[in-house]
């Protein structure tokens, strides 16, 4: 019923089916876009307020981000939202693009825009009366003078005039409200230098202003190629923008999350993976092999990026692929011989090179979506409006940043990722304030052309050891020789994350790390930490691996553990970890002072003892009236894959074990049987450090029900893409992908892990079960001497 007062092309009506079917569309993974339709609810209900001057609407990208689509979803959203409304398609171009209103020379600019608009609304309300488009563009045609002459001669708009008109063919209400999505508006600027695009937004945003489109009321969606067009208009205009994020999108959901449609739809290669009952067949060893195909397919979907055009140029070319023997029915028996062959007519044709791996990548290449030729000069521009948020258009620190984030956006080497931080404008609206968010591919490309060296800026240092924690952490075969831990990938991924960010932000808060929309929250408030570092040529220090990258001084010392520590007590280890935290305290020039983290600025180190049980990476951080600091102490939680998942309390407690090394007095000593004192719980009191207490997770967890005490905070991915959408969308695909080609090894590293911790409870156990027996002893031998 919905869709009946949906006036629109046949591409949107297709698109429209996808989303209500949830199915692919136009060959691409379905998505429902849950952001994007959170802005325009929001649109709605602040377009209309008195006195206050209409918000643009837009969505913002280069071809093949999906702004058409997106359109489409506008019209059924705003029907669903307005039953009693009516949405009209507005397009320069597609099938309203076949000589459509010849040019009138006598009409000036704006004119020319309202009748263009107006033709086009008829032409839609036209379609649908007659049930063809191309019918209807020669009705249009042939009484083009005679509308051109009314149009003329009425004293209301052209467009008011054409609405009035399509609610009649439609048969709604006189003063049923209407949506108009317009697209390909440059096409309209092209022909009119003098009118561009800019001032074209401006135009009908002001037209929108009027009572006559306020009663009834006319809401407006556009779509906009030119991030420079955009940009002109926030500069020229001051009017509020509501941008539509299209973010990145999931080449294929993790295994489960998919209905039986959806999976059906996709190629038979990726079928294989995504159907349960039909993975169960596929060999899960370390055979080289299964590991070498599940790594190539799991790189041309990384190698996607994300970006709807190119992943529908790689499902084309994955659907060439057709095993020689049909893939199990739904609920078969699995049969490990079927995967087996599967997997090496697999391992074949990725190898052949007229239709494999090569010919994937050039069918993406092929989609011109990311630009890397015309790669920024200025690429610390670009990283610094990857991970320092900016009002739109004007970008960090400079000009030439400004320039080198709008150069690199118009040719879709990144794309503006909006954030909202509570923080409101004049108009009481909320800023367009967000980040560039960099395509993985895009990524590699520029640490291809510029690797690390010390002679490069920190700042693309940091970027190039993001993209490699990035690419680690998504790939199913990592190789054996880099200067990453692919042990605890997930750890790397935080701690390049965590350096990029603080690089860049020479003020933040803690409540930036886990999206919190107020600009300071109540653990901000309580602990101080509007986060500033002066120091000066780089407000990081990084221990370790990429110290060379970061210039600081005095070095900070690297304590490393016994060769062979075994299984420490908790007190033996917190003596281990009290030598840690005091020598990078004495890092800092300033060590005997309580503002040493002021002076040191922001510290980030990993303990490299390898049965750490209190933070995976700890960062220093100073407090903003420059009282001691605040130690971030960070665990990760990576469960991918696993057969058993830990649920949400068990997951919480064993994050809460870790802060027994921070809190307690006293901590047990196994050797001794006795308790020991806890030396770091002083050494934090006396620089004045206190401990804030940060999970990283890569599943949601609901922190509304889990009863988080004042000085702790969960940071999955999703609020992650608040304060860096370049990691957290990578690392989103990388974690569905890790799940999908879930290789032999992760399967032996959890049995591993599983035998470990069942051999270390029957440890305890007998050491419990021996000092019973003893204390037995004893108590007999008492009783036999009395």
């Amino acid at each position: 019923p919905t869709t009946s007062r949906i006036l629109c092309s046949e591409e949107a009506q297709k698109a429209i089916s996808g989303y209500l079917q949830e199915t692919l569309i136009r060959g691409v993974p379905w998505d429902k876009r849950e952001p994007a339709k959170k802005v325009f609810e929001d649109y709605l209900s602040k377009a209309l307020v008195p006195g206050v001057r209409h918000p643009l609407l837009c969505s913002l990208g280069t071809h093949g981000v999906g702004k058409t689509v997106l359109q489409a979803f506008n019209l059924l959203w705003f029907a669903q939202r307005q039953p009693a409304g009516l949405a009209i398609e507005v397009v320069f171009g597609s099938d309203q693009g076949m000589g459509m209103l010849n040019k009138d020379s006598t009409a000036s600019s704006k004119e020319v825009l309202q009748h263009g608009i107006a033709f086009r609304i008829l032409h839609r309300a036209l379609a649908k009366k007659c049930h063809s488009s191309t019918r209807a563009s020669w009705i249009l045609l042939e009484c083009q003078e005679q509308l051109l002459k009314q149009f003329r001669s009425s004293v209301r708009n052209p467009i008011e005039v054409a609405l009035h008109a399509a609610r009649q063919m439609a048969g709604v209400s006189e003063t049923a409200p209407v949506l108009l999505t317009v697209e390909k508006l440059a096409r309209l600027a092209h022909d009119d230098e003098s009118f561009p695009t800019s001032a074209i937004l401006e135009s009908l945003c002001s037209l929108l202003d009027t009572d006559h489109f306020r009663n009834p009321p006319v809401y407006l969606a556009i779509a906009i190629y030119d991030s420079t067009d955009l940009a002109a208009f926030a500069e020229q205009s001051h009017r509020p923008i509501m941008l539509q994020p299209l973010t990145p999108l999931l080449p294929i959901p993790p295994p489960g999350t998919m209905t039986p449609e959806q999976v059906k739809a996709l190629p038979l290669m990726l079928r294989a993976f995504a159907d349960e009952t039909i993975r169960a067949s596929l060999p899960s060893s370390e055979e080289a092999v299964p590991r070498r195909v599940f790594a190539g397919v799991s790189e041309l979907l990384q190698a996607s990026g994300g970006h709807p055009r190119r992943l529908r140029g790689l499902f084309k070319q994955l659907k060439m692929f057709q095993p020689s023997t049909p893939l199990p029915t739904v609920g078969a028996v699995p049969d490990p011989r079927w995967g087996q062959m599967f997997v090496a007519e697999l391992d074949a044709w990725l190898e052949n090179q007229k239709v494999g791996y090569e010919l994937c990548i050039a069918e993406m290449t092929k989609c011109e979506a990311f630009d890397c030729d015309n790669l920024p000069a200025d690429l610390d521009g670009l990283t610094t409006a990857a991970a320092e948020h900016f009002n739109f258009p004007d970008a960090p620190h400079s000009i030439e940043h400004r320039h080198s984030f709008l150069d690199a956006s118009k040719v879709g080497l990144c794309q503006f990722v909006a954030v909202s931080v509570g923080l409101q404008d004049w108009y009481g609206y909320d800023t367009l304030k967000g980040l560039a968010c960099i395509p993985l591919p895009v990524l590699q490309e520029i640490k291809e052309n510029h690797p690390s060296s010390p002679f490069n800026s920190p700042s693309l240092n940091a970027l190039n050891n993001l993209t490699d924690a990035l690419a680690a952490f998504g790939d199913a075969s990592p190789p054996a020789t880099t200067h990453l831990q692919h042990d605890k990938p997930f750890e790397d991924l935080i701690e390049a994350s965590l350096v990029f960010f603080l690089h860049h932000n020479r003020m933040f808060t803690l409540s930036q790390l886990w999206g919190h929309r107020s600009f300071l929250s109540t653990l901000d408030k309580q602990h101080k930490t509007l986060i500033s570092a002066r120091v000066p040529g780089g407000a990081v220090t990084v221990q370790g691996k990429d110290a060379a990258y970061f210039p600081i001084d005095p070095q900070p010392t690297t304590v490393t553990p016994p060769a062979d520590p075994g299984q420490p007590s908790d007190a033996v280890f917190a003596e281990w970890l009290f030598t840690v935290l005091s020598s990078a305290i004495a890092a800092g020039p300033a060590a005997s002072s309580k503002s040493w983290a002021r002076e040191t600025g922001l510290h980030v180190f990993r303990p490299t003892h390898p049965l750490n049980d209190a933070g995976d990476i700890f960062c220093f951080a100073p407090r903003w009236d420059q009282s001691g600091a605040v130690l971030l102490v960070i665990k990760s939680n990576a469960y991918i894959g696993r057969r058993t998942q830990p649920g949400q309390q068990e997951l919480l407690q064993q994050w809460r074990k870790g802060r027994r090394f921070f809190t307690g007095s006293t901590l047990a000593d196994t050797s001794s049987e006795e308790m020991r004192p806890n030396p770091i719980p002083a050494l934090l009191a006396a620089k004045e450090i206190t401990p804030v207490y940060l999970l990283f997770s890569t599943s949601p967890v609901d922190t509304t029900s889990a009863g988080l005490s004042p000085d702790e905070q969960v940071v999955d991915l999703v609020r992650m893409r608040a304060w860096l959408p370049t990691a957290a969308f990578a690392a989103e695909r990388a974690v569905a992908l890790r799940a999908l080609f879930r290789t032999g090894v992760e399967v032996v590293e959890e049995e591993k892990n599983r035998k470990r911790k069942e051999d270390k409870k029957e440890k305890k156990r007998k050491k419990k079960e021996k000092k019973q027996q003893k204390q037995q002893k004893e108590k007999e031998d008492q009783d036999s001497d009395q």
